[in-house]
Parts: C-alpha cells; structure tokens; sequence
C-alpha cells in the first residue's frame, strides 16, 4: 500500500486503535478510487494481448515504466516474432510506436495478435497524490462521522467532481489534475 495507517491516523489526529480496521478499509477504497483515475501507484507487471495491424500500439495501464517483451502473432498461421527492440515508448501515453525498418513496416495484416509484457507504475508517489488519497480518507471518514448535508428525506447528497473520478471530491482530483493520462489515452 502506498500510504501507511499511521499516515493516515497523523493525518486526521487519531491516537487510538478502535478505529483501525475502518480506516484501513477507506484507505484501501481511497487508493482504489485514485489508482482508477491516474493509474497504479505501485509496480505491478501486465501482460496485455492487443489485436493490431499499424505502427502503433496503446497500452492500457500507465505510466509504463519499461517493457519486458513484445511480440507478434502473425495472421495466418506464420510463427510468433520476439520484436521488442523494434518499438519506442512513450510512457506517459502508453504509446508503443514501430520504428521502420530497412523502409517498411514488418506486419502481418489484421489479425495479428501483440502480447506485450510491461511494467507499469510510479517509481515514487508523488506527494500531492499522497495528500490526495489522505483528502479522500479524510472525506470519507466525516461522512462515517455524521457530517455529510443532508435533504429533507435522509439521503446525503452526492458532491462529484464533474465529469471525472467517481465519489472523488473535488479538491481531491484538483490535485490529481497533473497525473492524469492524457485526453484519448485510458
């Protein structure tokens, strides 16, 4: 987990231990709901089949760290080709584009099957990640708490940030605003 309890705890002056099961459970949510937005926090390895027949290839999970292996499945039956060194990677996209070789582009036509093993994350977290996923356990620990605006018939009204993350308020995604992918890209 990127954040600690003990984070947690400091963060909203919280000494004892009788709630340590609850924070835990919105930290896990909070990390989730920010991981969801921006990506992975920590390092993890995706192996990801993609179906492709350009130059290009779009990763899903970003940012890409490094990539391990690419390689194609050609249509038609041909054998599979180790073609790593041949792409070029932008991390922040997740954008893996074939450099042109001898002036020609070596695909097979559609249908052509990509297996890309790759690692994505952030080799550090950024501190105003940290003090965002900290807000939103912040938030939701005041709801838990009672403090939530209420209507008239009991229900708590949703505050989203629009066209985003969810239940992430909006102060929250303010300072996730510089991590997210790029329009197009996620």
């Amino acid at each position: 987990m990127a954040i600690a309890l003990q984070d947690v705890k400091a963060f909203l002056n919280i000494r004892g231990t009788a709630d340590d099961a609850e924070l835990l459970g919105f930290l896990d949510d909070a990390t989730a709901a920010v991981e969801d937005v921006i990506g992975p926090l920590t390092s993890v390895t995706v192996i990801e089949e993609i179906d492709s027949h350009g130059p290009r290839i779009v990763l899903s999970r970003t940012p890409v760290l490094s990539v391990q292996s690419v390689s194609i499945e050609p249509w038609l039956g041909a054998a599979a080709v180790d073609d790593t060194a041949a792409w070029r990677l932008n991390p922040m996209t997740g954008v893996l584009r074939r450099k042109v070789v001898g002036g020609s582009l070596p695909f097979y036509g559609r249908g052509s099957i990509f297996t890309v093993q790759y690692t994505a994350g952030r080799p550090v977290i950024p501190g105003p990640v940290s003090r965002a996923i900290l807000m939103q356990v912040a938030d939701m620990w005041k709801s838990q708490r009672g403090s939530m605006p209420m209507p008239a018939n009991g229900e708590p009204v949703p505050v989203p940030y629009p066209g985003a993350g969810g239940f992430l308020g909006a102060d929250v995604m303010e300072l996730l605003r510089p991590y997210l992918p790029p329009p197009g890209i996620a």
